[in-house]
This record gives structure tokens, C-alpha cells and sequence, in this order.
């Protein structure tokens, strides 16, 4: 736990210290709200890219929460979206190679997405939706515990 030291001239009768302990709400708050930024900028490359490419989500819409959610998470740590559906040795690694970063080598080049995330039209268990709102969006990575 982080503490603060305070100085605080009480109606001029001098200067006291107080020690105070960094409210961990506030910090908690402020971490969310970055993840709740890149959930939204990873929502709207998502919905984006699938009208630019002529891809849908999946029929499940859990699916493509969670892995939204994942490309989130990578992106606020690394500052790019990671593919979430790989177990890597070095995240880092993979970085720099720059396969897999959402959308990957094989989406750019072949339109494969073996996350589901951006399906053809003619794929198994594709929708005919290109738009995610972040209600569904929260609502299935509570779901999950993401």
C-alpha cells in the first residue's frame, strides 16, 4: 500500500502532517477506465474492420466478447492488439514479429481468423452481424470473468 504525506495549514494556526493511505478504489477506478478505453477502441476496429473486409462475427456473441476483451487487454499492455487465442513463449517475441497482431498474416492475407472473430459469410456458425454493442460486450466478459 501506497502512502502519501500531507501538509495542511489548519485556518492558520500552523502546518500539520497528516499520513494518508492512497485511496486503492481510486487506483482500481483508473485502471479500469484504460481497460474500458481499449475494450472500446478494440470494438470499434472490430466492427471497423469486419464492414472494411466483408467479415462477420459469430453466431455466438460471447465468442467475439471475449476475444474483443482479450485484443483490449493486449493492447493496453503492449500497445498493440495481441491475438488472444495463441498461447505465446514471449508476447514480446511475437511482437516484434509482427504475425500476430490482430489482424493477423493469415486474416490479412488468406481471410483467415482462427479466433472467429471475423468469419466469411459462407463460414459455419457465422452471423450476418458486423456491430457489437459494449453492453453485450460487458455483459459476456462478466459472464466469463475476464
Amino acid at each position: 500500500m501506497s502512502f502519501e504525506k500531507i501538509k495542511i495549514n489548519i485556518l492558520g494556526k500552523g502546518i500539520i502532517t497528516l499520513k494518508s493511505q492512497l485511496d486503492e478504489s481510486f487506483v482500481n477506478y483508473m485502471v479500469q477506465a484504460e481497460q474500458n478505453k481499449q475494450i472500446f477502441a478494440m470494438q470499434i476496429f472490430a466492427e471497423t474492420y469486419a464492414k472494411q473486409t466483408n467479415t462477420f462475427f459469430c453466431l455466438d456473441p460471447s465468442l467475439t466478447s471475449i476475444v474483443i476483451a482479450g485484443l483490449a487487454k493486449y493492447k493496453n499492455k503492449y500497445g498493440l492488439p495481441l491475438c488472444p487465442c495463441r498461447n505465446y513463449h514471449s508476447e514480446k517475441a511475437e511482437i516484434e514479429l509482427n504475425y500476430w497482431i490482430c489482424p493477423c498474416v493469415s486474416m490479412r492475407e488468406r481471410k483467415e481468423c482462427h479466433c472467429k472473430l471475423f468469419m466469411q459469410p459462407d463460414e459455419r456458425g457465422v452471423s450476418k452481424i458486423q456491430d457489437l454493442s459494449l453492453r453485450v460486450i460487458y455483459k459476456n466478459i462478466e459472464k466469463k470473468k475476464l
